[in-house]
């Protein structure tokens, strides 16, 4: 977006940001707000700011955030959150570092709770709030401190001019008000001095006292932007929105120089923002500039030589608007743009990093914005008009690549035209038009329409707009509004009119009701194709691997103080549940599923941990190590301290949930790979319980010490805690130390266990025995290719051996063995069952009936891998559930598995096995263990990272792989849950 297209918005919001009824809240909001975070802005970078050493880079962005970079390689340092609103509350258009790098000013739409418009201070050591400038009565547009540190000009929208702030104080030393447009430009010279643009034409100079000296009308054009004094101050160049022009003038009374040679800057371009090289040999200057390069259109920088005089070259540098540039000791620059981009440039032209947006970029594709006739599966693009087309199912919880459409799904792109019903003028325009008649939007601001879908009975449409989604009838009378997190750049409504779908500028796709407008699902897929999260307005979520950390809840805390940042990962207990999720695009009631929202969790924010040792190495073992969890408001609940990853003590267990007299008790599936329709009505909660984690209360602050079993060379111990209703986790504090003790041999222990004669035979399996006993044969063999065999211990138990009393002693009686840094493997073939929110194994003593005398449930495999100090355990489930009867059951499955998988720190494998009867056998073994058994027999194409050693995690992905090939060909798909919580390690050496 051009930056004059912008300053048109935002003098309109201005208008309405800052009437005196918004003056009368006196706080920013307390409830949390959803916001993406992707390690990179997601919105515009307004400016860019480097301190006096170009240590750090700043960066401010209309997404909300400051973003502190080292300006070396472009790493992300830390994530800066002022407190912020709904809305454009927050959006921030200005930063400048102080010249030692140790503060940073920001300001924008900022600050109005009773106070008028703020400029933020904070510690870019530490991210906090330091101090807010209060009572400005107008959005800031460009802060910049003086060279020595001494000042601070902050420049404002309107005609209320310049703040200059004294930095010992931040009391204000000079200010002028006689400005007639909002201020874009400002730089110090070396001692001092002022120099200032503004829309009001005018170029003003000031001393170093901030007496006005020279006021002249900008030569070049009427918008002068950027304004940079030469780093002798001798010189002052300036750029303009409105031109293409660059000028130079005397750094002393603003007397005209020369023009830079701007030939070859497209006509309605400009190059608004210019720099002087650090050491004042050249000028540079980039703005709005597109040129093609390789089919793709980049906006350019063009320096000059001899201080501007002299030749220029242009070199390629972000595809949108740049709108910041600033000086790069040893040559060069840096560049900030709208897309959002931002980089570093060596004198040549030669890039040194670039940092782009990581989300997808709908715009110019409505047509490739297709659904099927249900909504459940979307076709969209990562790129820019189209490119890297990708598939997403919504029931199928999966993501896909290309251009073909996955199993033949007919998709619709949307309806633009119908009979009777025509609407026009609606892409990129404030005034659609219905049957040749305006229609009516934003009155006092005027809203640009974007997008457009019709639906499928031709009696309603839907247009996209900057800040709303509207649902028109035939008439153009408005049914419902809808708010918007950005711009809709595409629209679309499924062909049974259930839904409504939006891709928008913050790079998610949003379903709505189309009955009222009202949110129902949010999709975010990462540009890395990757990564994706969908969620509910409830907060209940399904992730792919990584995705969980894609979004979370900005949490404002008062005025004066820095918010916080919550990703949806630290609430993953209690809220990642792919099944609501899939429940709630059903349309059916999850009332009876849900005990609380992530709003109310959020309520009582998690405490902080730390360790109170703190040590670097040791040559002891076990060592006594202490850790402290405070309470920010929200209580201690649970807290769990993990070994190489690997839970070693937690106070914290899931509650059974009670069981419905309503629901069925008997496991009526034959199939070993799956459970009938009554099993599934019986994991509904009928009853809701305050917490779901019951743990002991610890008040305020919790104090505890562990003594913790080292291992030889580098540990690493981690400390988590949770809120008093042990629903949001605090971050992980992570201590790092090399113990220098013994070296003791690793051992591997596996427990082996498979039924497939029941007390009750009509229970009855076929492969369960067969695939314990094959995994036990292959598995010890392999094994041997690492340890030697006295140090491979395995026990294999079934049928009448596989009693719930005799396998819980088994995993007692291992527990008193294995030493942490032993290896732990169990596998299990047999049946399984989901109960009331909570998954059990059914043991050989099931006589028809479900009770506790015949199941092992999910907590006791907490409690008993708890016990089993091994830091590496694999635990392979080969049972059935529901998967592929009932993506909502099976979803349920997938979280109650996860949760184990990452509060534990294991690795899990699950066949997530189905109701085909072909899925019960494959070449003589259940078709996940079959292929199991493949990649545990000398498999190179199992080994993905070529060291010729097969590890867990790569076991588990060329299982998973390998069986949903299989059972695609076969008409039908079987997902295996593959979840890695902990470290990985190798299972087995290839041999020739």
């Amino acid at each position: 977006m051009k930056r004059e297209s912008l300053r048109i918005i935002l003098c309109l919001l201005l208008f309405v940001l800052f009437l005196p009824g918004a003056l009368l809240a006196g706080e920013p909001p307390k409830e949390p707000i959803l916001r993406i975070e992707t390690g990179m802005h997601t919105a515009g970078i307004r400016r860019i700011s480097v301190d006096r050493e170009n240590r750090l880079i700043a960066t401010a962005s209309e997404d909300k955030t400051v973003r502190i970079w080292d300006a070396g390689t472009g790493a992300l340092i830390r994530i800066i959150r002022p407190p912020i609103g709904d809305v454009d509350e927050g959006k921030l258009f200005a930063v400048a570092l102080s010249p030692d790098g140790k503060t940073v000013a920001a300001g924008g739409l900022t600050g109005d709770w009773g106070d008028g418009a703020v400029i933020y201070l904070f510690d870019t050591g530490t991210g906090a709030l330091l101090r807010r400038l209060r009572g400005l009565p107008y959005v800031t547009y460009h802060l910049v401190f003086s060279r020595d540190g001494l000042h601070l000009a902050a420049c404002l929208g309107g005609a209320d001019g310049i703040r200059i702030y004294r930095t010992s104080d931040f009391t204000i030393s000079a200010l002028d008000k006689d400005y007639g447009g909002n201020i874009y430009g400002a730089d110090f010279d070396d001692v001092g001095g002022l120099v200032t643009t503004s829309d009001d034409g005018y170029l003003r100079r000031y001393d170093t006292r901030f007496r006005l000296i020279a006021k002249e009308k900008a030569p070049g054009g009427k918008e002068p932007s950027s304004v940079r004094f030469s780093p002798d101050g001798q010189e002052i160049a300036v750029g303009f929105d409105d031109t293409t022009a660059v000028n130079i003038l005397s750094g002393k009374d603003l007397a005209f120089r020369f023009a830079a040679e701007t030939k070859g800057v497209v006509g309605n371009g400009n190059l608004g923002s210019v720099t002087w090289s650090a050491d004042g040999l050249r000028l540079y200057a980039g703005g709005s500039n597109p040129q093609g390069i390789d089919g793709m259109e980049k906006n350019y920088i063009r320096a000059w030589s001899d201080k501007g005089r002299g030749g220029y070259i242009d070199f390629p540098a972000a595809s949108n608007t740049i709108m910041d540039l600033q000086p790069r000791k040893g040559g060069g620059v840096f560049f900030g743009a709208q897309d959002p981009d931002f980089g570093a440039i060596d004198d040549q032209g030669k890039t040194i990093y670039f940092r782009s947006p990581v989300i997808a970029d709908y715009r110019n594709n409505q047509e490739g914005f297709q659904i099927s006739p249900d909504g459940a599966v979307i076709r969209f693009a990562y790129e820019l008009h189209g490119k890297s087309p990708a598939f997403f199912s919504l029931t199928e919880r999966r993501l896909t690549t290309g251009t073909s459409v996955p199993g033949g799904i007919n998709l619709a792109a949307p309806r633009t035209a119908a009979a009777g019903l025509t609407v026009t003028d609606w892409f990129d325009t404030t005034a659609p038009k219905l049957n040749g008649a305006p229609l009516k939007l934003n009155q006092d601001q005027p809203e640009m329409s974007c997008s457009l879908a019709i639906a499928p009975d031709g009696q309603t449409f839907l247009l996209g707009a900057s800040w709303s989604l509207r649902l028109f009838n035939a008439r153009g009378g408005e049914i419902w509004k809808a708010p918007v997190p950005e711009t809709a750049w595409a629209v679309n409504i499924s062909t049974d009119n259930r839904f409504a779908l939006a891709a928008f500028g913050d790079g998610t796709i949003r379903w709505y009701n189309m009955k009222d407008g009202r949110e129902v699902l949010s999709f975010f897929p990462h540009k890395d194709q990757k990564r994706w999260v969908l969620w509910t307005p409830e907060g209940f979520f399904d992730n792919s691997e990584g995705g969980a950390g894609l979004v979370g809840y900005h949490l404002n805390q008062g005025k004066d103080k820095e918010a916080t940042f919550i990703p949806m990962e630290n609430l993953y207990d209690v809220f990642y549940r792919p099944d609501i999720v899939a429940t709630k695009f059903k349309g059916e009631d999850i009332t009876p599923l849900i005990t609380l929202t992530a709003i109310e969790a959020l309520k009582n924010p998690p405490p902080v941990a730390e360790f109170t040792t703190k040590m670097t190495g040791t040559d002891k073992t076990p060592v006594k190590v202490c850790y402290r969890v405070s309470s920010r408001g929200g209580g201690v609940g649970e807290v769990r301290l993990f070994h190489n990853a690997k839970l070693i003590k937690s106070d914290g267990h899931y509650r059974e949930y009670v069981r419905s007299k309503e629901a069925p008790m008997q496991l009526a599936a034959l199939s070993s790979r799956a459970i009938q329709a009554d099993q599934k009505r019986s994991i509904q909660v009928r009853y809701k319980e305050k917490s779901i984690i019951a743990s002991a209360a610890k008040g305020e602050v919790y104090e505890d010490c562990t003594d913790v079993e080292a291992i030889a060379g580098e540990n690493e111990l981690s400390v988590a805690a949770f809120n008093k209703d042990n629903t949001v986790q605090g971050f992980l504090e992570t201590m790092t130390f090399n113990a220098n003790v013994a070296s003791v041999e690793p051992r591997v222990y596996v427990l082996i266990a498979g039924i497939d004669r029941y007390q009750d035979k009509s229970a009855k399996l076929n492969y369960a025995v067969k695939d314990a006993k094959d995994i036990h044969k292959r598995i010890s063999g392999q094994l041997a290719t690492l340890f030697k065999k006295n140090q491979i211990h395995t026990v294999i138990l079934t049928n009448e051996q596989v009693t719930r009393n005799k396998l819980l002693s088994t995993l007692d009686r291992l527990a008193k063995d294995i030493r942490p840094g032993d290896y732990f493997i169990l596998f299990t073939a047999g049946h399984g069952v989901l109960i009331q929110n909570q998954y059990y194994l059914l043991t050989q003593d099931y006589r028809g009936d479900l009770d506790a005398y015949c199941m092992i449930g999910s907590n006791e495999i907490v409690e008993a891998t708890k016990k089993i100090k091994s830091l590496n355990q694999l635990l392979i489930f080969d049972t059935c559930h529901a998967g592929g009867m009932d993506n909502i059951v099976s979803g349920l499955y997938d979280a109650r598995m996860a949760v184990i998988a990452k509060k534990m720190g294991l690795h899990i494998y699950a066949s997530a096995s189905s109701l085909e009867e072909a899925m019960d056998g494959y070449k003589g073994n259940g078709l996940f263990t079959y292929h199991l058994l493949k990649g545990l027999n000398n498999n190179r194409a199992a080994d993905t990272n070529r060291d010729a050693r097969v590890s867990i995690v790569e076991l588990g992905a060329y299982t998973k792989e390998q069986t949903i090939d299989v059972s695609c060909k076969a008409g039908y798909r079987q997902t295996p849950l593959i979840i890695n919580f902990g470290k990985d390690s190798p299972l087995y050496r290839l041999h020739n």
